[in-house]
């Protein structure tokens, strides 16, 4: 999905484009796809198709669907019906996906829990890195994926925070700066 000069709501969606012939056709909407996001790997050889509860995975040349390699629970949003997460994104070497996904629990309460997950593409398993406490909504991966930060209340309903630096995987979780 990516803004179009000039336009607005028509150009949200899925499309296919002809680099051959510079033409862009909007494939049609509906049923289960609509609800799926591809992220296609650095490297071009896979896809990343994220759907409401799970990840599947397929291989650009031989068209082979590795379907629900990573299962996660399904965290509907106040607004609409849509659905909170959850973050994934590709490794730069295209060896494996990284994940932050929500509880469902924990979701709209005072301090949220979110865990961080690296998905090999090798079938390698998913493995669980770490779990966290703080605002789900605040969370910024840095652009080397090697860190990710994010706020945590201080005291509820105070408006006092901290922001925390900590790496992907939970190591050197640390207060970086305490917002009073």
């Amino acid at each position: 999905n990516y803004p179009v000069p000039g336009g607005c709501c028509n150009f949200i969606g899925n499309f296919e484009i002809d680099l051959a012939n510079i033409r862009v056709k909007k494939l049609r909407e509906g049923g289960d796809a609509s609800q799926v996001t591809k992220i296609i790997s650095p490297d071009g050889r896979f896809v990343a198709m994220i759907g409401n509860t799970s990840l599947s995975l397929m291989d650009v040349d031989s068209g082979n669907l590795r379907e629900d390699i990573f299962d996660y629970p399904y965290v509907p949003s106040t607004e609409g019906n849509r659905r909170v997460g959850p973050i994934i994104l590709w490794e730069h070497d295209s060896q494996a996906l990284l994940a932050v996904t929500y509880t469902r629990e924990s979701m709209f309460a005072h301090e949220e829990l979110f865990i961080t997950w690296r998905i090999p593409i090798d079938g390698s398993p998913v493995e669980q890195l770490n779990t966290f406490e703080g605002n789900p909504f605040s969370i910024v991966i840095s652009p080397d994926q090697q860190y990710i930060s994010y706020f945590k209340t201080i005291e509820l309903n105070s408006g006092e925070k901290e922001l925390y630096l900590a790496r992907f995987d939970g190591t050197q979780d640390k207060v970086y700066i305490r917002d009073t």
